[in-house]
């Protein structure tokens, strides 16, 4: 088997069927799979799977909910493939996906591609520029990192790595630590424009508050993992925020108008960021 695709999955057919959809279009002549592990859905997803099962490539595995880390580190497990693809069930590959992947792939490397948002929502998109302003800022750092839902590497370089952490309480955090423990081990991450997905996670303002204010929870769990590799991580801190402001405002595709909906989403986002690290700092302190 030269290939696996890990999606882990929890409640959310409508948007699983799209995903499997995307990964049925691939272009690919090699032996590959699809592994779904459901992380303990409520929504009994079996119905689903069994609609693919004519192709004989989908594999299904049920867990107790225990996150997506865990649910990675399980489909991993199971996997068959030399080579191992992640991405989440609100994806939607294009059909060259996972052949861009495999041409690129390097022993040493975590191979990671595109993620677009194609919603016509400005919370929607506001989280998915957040990701290219990290992306662009820590580029060439040892804390560059890609997003779980679109990177690949060996089997092999994942087990030497160490696999997701799973003491992460929530789904934010585990990939970031995953590349930056792979950066600092000798590996490094290779950027491939061309491996292109498509994400389809649909917000509303409770959704995009409470999904940055996850992510703040979770930020100090991640700077406690990378604490003996964080020297001057902070430094840049100020050119971050600035970038907040100044990156979406380089971009064309955007109208001014759309620019500071953008940036005042941007800065809404942060704020959340910093009440859910609050939240979680004094939680820890004070139980």
């Amino acid at each position: 088997m030269d290939i696996s695709v890990i999606v882990p999955t929890y409640n959310r057919p409508g948007m699983l069927l799209q995903c499997l959809n995307g990964l049925f279009a691939q272009q690919i002549d090699r032996e590959w799979e699809i592994i779904i592990i459901d992380d303990g859905s409520k929504i009994d997803l079996q119905p689903l799977i069994r609609s693919f099962d004519l192709h004989n490539r989908v594999r299904y595995h049920k867990q107790k909910n225990q996150g997506p880390a865990h649910a990675r580190n399980t489909g991993v497990r199971l996997a068959q493939g030399e080579f191992i693809a992640f991405t989440d069930d609100d994806c939607i590959p294009e059909p060259d996906w996972l052949q861009v992947l495999w041409e690129h792939r390097e022993e040493k490397a975590i191979v990671g591609g595109k993620t677009i948002n194609i919603l016509p929502n400005s919370y929607s998109e506001a989280s998915q520029l957040l990701i290219d302003i990290l992306y662009h800022f820590f580029e060439g750092s040892l804390f560059y990192f890609f997003t779980s839902n679109n990177f690949a590497l060996y089997r092999d370089t994942f087990y030497a790595i160490g696999q997701f952490d799973e003491s992460f309480p929530t789904s934010a955090g585990e990939d970031r630590e995953f590349c930056v423990r792979a950066l600092h081990t000798g590996y490094h991450l290779k950027f491939v424009e061309n491996a292109r997905l498509h994400h389809i996670h649909n917000h509303t303002l409770r959704t995009f508050w409470n999904m940055h204010f996850k992510y703040g929870t979770a930020t100090i769990v991640y700077h406690e993992k990378i604490k003996e590799y964080e020297t001057d991580i902070q430094l840049g801190e100020r050119y971050f925020y600035r970038n907040l402001v100044t990156y979406p405002l380089r971009l064309k595709k955007y109208g001014w108008i759309q620019k500071m909906k953008l940036i005042g989403l941007l800065g809404l986002s942060q704020v959340a960021h910093f009440l859910g690290y609050i939240s979680a700092y004094i939680q820890r302190r004070f139980g």
